[in-house]
C-alpha cells in the first residue's frame, strides 16, 4: 500500500496523509478528467505520494513533484525509478524557471493557513501553462465555513474561477482539526489570473508558526 510508504508526518510542514481510497479516488478523478494522458502535471507537496499512485494511469504524460521534504522525494524517486522527476524546493522562494509556465494542471494539498493557500495557489498559478486546458486542483478542509468563504474570496482575488467543487472528496488519517476529510477544488484560468506573490514570500506559511 502506498500510505505505508509514507515517512512519519512532520508537524511543521503540515503533514497529514490522505487514505488510501483517498489516492485510489484521486487518480481516477484525474484519469476521468484527461490529465493523466498527454499531459505535464506538477504536484506542489507530495507527502501523501498521489504521484505514486497517477503514475500507472499516466500516458504519455510527465509527473513533476516539488517539495521541501528530501525525506519525501527520496521515496517517490526510489518508488518510481526516476520515473516521476522531484525537486527539492522551498515555496516561500520563486519557482524555479524550469517550473514556469509549462505545466497543464498543478495539484496540491496545501497549508490550510490563509498564507499558505495564498502562497500555494500563487506559484500554482505561475507553473500553469496558458493554455485551454490549464487547472489548478487542490484540498482544503476546515469546519468553519467562515474560513471557506475566506478561501473562495482569496481564490476570485487570484482571477481564477471555480470550475468544480467536490465536497469531502479527500479522507485523511489523525486529521481530527478538519473532521479528517477535506473538499477537492478545482479551479480554471482567466485572462485576468495572476499571483498574489511573485517574489519571496516573508510571512507565515504553516500552522505552528
Amino acid at each position: 500500500m502506498i500510505v505505508d510508504l509514507r515517512p512519519k508526518p512532520k508537524r511543521h510542514f503540515d503533514q497529514f496523509g490522505a487514505t488510501e481510497e483517498t489516492l485510489a479516488a484521486r487518480a481516477n478523478f484525474l484519469a476521468e478528467r484527461g490529465f493523466l494522458t498527454d499531459s505535464k502535471i506538477l504536484f506542489l507537496g507530495d507527502y501523501d505520494l498521489t504521484s505514486l499512485a497517477c503514475l500507472s494511469r499516466a500516458k504519455n504524460t510527465e509527473l513533476w513533484v516539488l517539495d521541501v521534504d528530501n525525506e519525501v522525494l527520496r521515496i517517490i524517486k526510489d518508488q518510481t525509478k526516476g520515473k516521476v522527476l522531484t525537486v527539492q524546493h522551498n515555496l516561500a522562494n520563486p519557482l524555479p524557471k524550469k517550473l514556469l509556465a509549462c505545466f497543464d494542471l498543478v495539484f496540491t494539498d496545501p497549508p490550510y493557513t490563509p498564507e499558505g493557500m495564498a502562497l500555494f495557489l500563487s506559484r500554482a498559478i505561475q507553473a500553469l501553462t496558458a493554455g485551454e486546458r490549464a487547472r489548478v486542483s487542490f484540498a482544503y478542509g476546515s469546519l468553519d465555513p467562515v474560513r471557506v468563504l475566506a478561501l473562495q474570496g482569496k481564490i476570485l482575488e487570484h482571477g481564477m474561477i471555480i470550475e468544480e467543487l467536490r465536497p469531502r472528496f479527500n479522507e485523511y488519517l489523525a486529521a481530527k482539526t478538519i473532521g479528517d476529510v477535506s473538499d477537492l477544488y478545482v479551479l480554471r484560468s482567466t485572462a485576468k489570473a495572476h499571483p498574489l506573490i511573485r517574489g519571496e514570500h516573508q510571512g507565515k506559511i504553516y500552522t505552528f508558526e
